[in-house]
């Protein structure tokens, strides 16, 4: 970190969450005991808003670790945990690998692998 950067910079430049098409979130960079808090914001805030599912493009996301995987199980049971409440597209066949040994590929929808 340079020192005219402050944290809150550099966590954002680590993930970035954008808006995607048919109003998915596309995810980018690494999600990380640091940027999971960006994230899950993000989604608690579409959460209060209504929403009833969560789509997210993650074919930029370069790392998840068990704090970001926490973010979606949270997100899932926030939805009431139905199929379909978090949907992943462009998902990495490392990260498939991480959803399965955890058994979240059968609790999130996976939309397609890359």
């Amino acid at each position: 970190m340079s020192p005219d950067t402050s944290p809150g910079e550099s966590l954002e430049a680590r993930l970035q969450i954008e808006p995607g098409p048919d109003d998915a979130l596309v995810l980018i960079g690494e999600l990380d005991p640091h940027t999971a808090p960006l994230l899950e914001a993000a989604l608690d805030e579409r959460i209060a808003a209504g929403a009833d599912a969560i789509h997210l493009e993650v074919t930029g996301l370069d790392f998840i670790d068990s704090s970001g995987l926490r973010v979606l199980v949270e997100a899932h049971r926030s939805l009431g945990g139905e199929p379909g409440a978090v949907c992943l597209a462009g998902v990495s066949p490392t990260f498939l690998r991480l959803l399965e040994m955890t058994g979240l590929d059968r609790r999130l929808t996976i939309e397609s692998t890359s």
